[in-house]
Formats: C-alpha cells, structure tokens, sequence
C-alpha cells in the first residue's frame, strides 16, 4: 500500500492541529501564503501535531522558493497546501514588512530542527531524518546524539535513491513509526515527497529541511548571527561554496528584487488612491 490509502494509523485530516490552534492569520506576500508565526508558536504546533498524532507538514520559504515556485508549478502546488508556511529567510522576512505585513520573526529552517530535536529529547518523541549523503548522515547523527544524549532516533536514511526505489524508502519511514520526519533532500524534490507521501507515512509533523544535515555535520558553517540578522545569509554562503551558488543567487536575488520594487510600487500607489484629497469623496471644499 502506498500513497492515497486511508491506513495511516494517525488523524490524517489536512491543517487540523493547525486549525485548532493557528494563532496568527496567514498573510499573502508576492502571491505567496505565509504564516507569520514566531518560533514558539511553530514549536507549539508541532509538539501538538506529535502528542495527539495529528499529520503537520511544514514548508520553510526563502528568496529562492519565492521565485521558484512561479515557475514551477507542481513545487507551487507542494508548498501551498503546505499546513505551515514558515518564513526562513531573512530577505522574505525584511519584504514583507517593508510591504506592511506585521512579522514577529523569521523560523529558518535549521534552527526549527535544532529546536524540534531538543523538544523530541525532552518530550521522548523519536525523529526520523531522510537525506545526505551516507557519511555525511552519519557525522550528523554522532553530533546530534552528543548533543541529545537522551534522544532517540527512529532512523536515518541518505537521500540518494531512484524515483523506483521510493516505495521501499517510505515503507521503511512508515515501519519505524517515527512522531517527526525531516526531509533533507534538495528542492523540489523534497517538497513534492513529503507531500505525496504524507499521508501514508503516518508521520504526525514532517518538513523539509535543505542543507541542514551538512551544517550538523560539520561540512558547511553558518554564518554568525549579526550577519544573519541583516539578511546577508546568503553573501556568507555564496563566498564558501562560490562555484555553486553564484549563479543561483544573481539570478533568484535579481529576480526577488525586482518582484519586491513592484510589490511595494503597488502599495504605495494604492495607499495614494485611497487617502483623502482633491476630488475623492471625502474631500471637502470651502
């Protein structure tokens, strides 16, 4: 049995942790549905979909999705009927204040694993990670268990495999009845996985989460937090992996900037039209 089946073993009804507990509204930026949430509520939601077994599957949005997802629609679909919409990066975090939405705080990915694997520890939930390369996993999982001495890991699987070989990676995940699973396989693939089997799996909070292993593992380093803060994330990465990044980043970040000038052209023109004056109706004359 695989996707589509009603045998999940868990309350597979979409968002209903989320519709039970959402405490923010969503916001629409560049076309984008967002939830505005800070990192405790998010933290809040999952350790809720995981204690009553309510399926969460959660999406993290930076420049690049925002870009990609126009011109991709199948990872349109993916991340739009997402249950948690998170803003990951920092440039996604500064336009859409700038565009007047009131956002609290970015949820990067990263830290959002980092924070779930401490709550797993505490609460006894046992995580399953899917992605990387084999020794790259597995310098991750001796980090991790340094750092959680108590956890408990449901499993772990490197993401190299065929599109054919699928249906045993998810019958594995589903074997292991894990309460969360982190997909660290790129984009789009992650994010149509974790949609596609979502339901199947049994896994109450599920989300992808990039290059996340290779920085637990010790391949690649974050930046320090006083460059994170002013959204040059980015800049920092591009300079440790030049060769790779380079292109991707002018082009995704040429394209945003543009996006956001005309968002905010848009606002500011709207705002003109509304606003009282010189032969609107609530003008006055003398």
């Amino acid at each position: 049995m695989l996707a589509g089946t009603t045998d999940t073993g868990y309350n597979a009804h979409p968002a209903a942790g989320l519709a039970l507990a959402r405490p923010r509204p969503r916001i629409i930026f560049l076309g984008i549905p967002l939830d505005p949430l800070s990192m405790r509520e998010t933290l809040d939601l999952a350790d809720y979909a995981m204690a009553t077994r309510v399926r969460l599957q959660h999406v993290a949005v930076n420049v690049a999705k925002i870009i990609n997802v126009r011109a991709d629609p199948d990872l349109r679909r993916d991340v739009m009927d997402s249950d948690i919409i998170s803003i990951d990066g920092m440039g996604v975090f500064w336009g859409a204040r700038l565009a007047g939405h009131r956002i609290v705080e970015r949820v990067a990915g990263i830290d959002l694993m980092e924070h779930l694997l401490a709550l797993c520890a505490e609460r006894g939930y046992r995580p399953y990670i899917l992605g990387a390369k084999q020794e790259i996993l597995n310098k991750a999982l001796r980090k991790i268990r340094e750092r959680h001495p108590k956890l408990v890991i449901a499993g772990a699987r490197n993401g190299y495999f065929k599109r054919e070989e699928e249906a045993r990676v998810v019958e594995a995940i589903r074997a292991a009845r894990p309460d969360c699973l982190f997909v660290a396989i790129s984009s789009p693939t992650k994010e149509r996985f974790t949609r596609q089997y979502r339901d199947y799996l049994g896994v109450p909070f599920l989300m992808g989460v990039g290059g996340s292993i290779d920085v637990m593992a010790g391949l690649t380093n974050r930046a320090p937090v006083w460059i994170q803060r002013i959204g040059c994330e980015w800049l920092y990465r591009l300079c440790q992996e030049p060769s790779r990044l380079w292109r991707r980043y002018l082009s995704t970040n040429s394209a945003y900037a543009v996006l956001l000038a005309a968002e905010l052209a848009r606002a500011h023109f709207g705002r003109q039209r509304l606003a009282p004056g010189r032969g609107s109706p609530d003008s006055h004359s003398d």
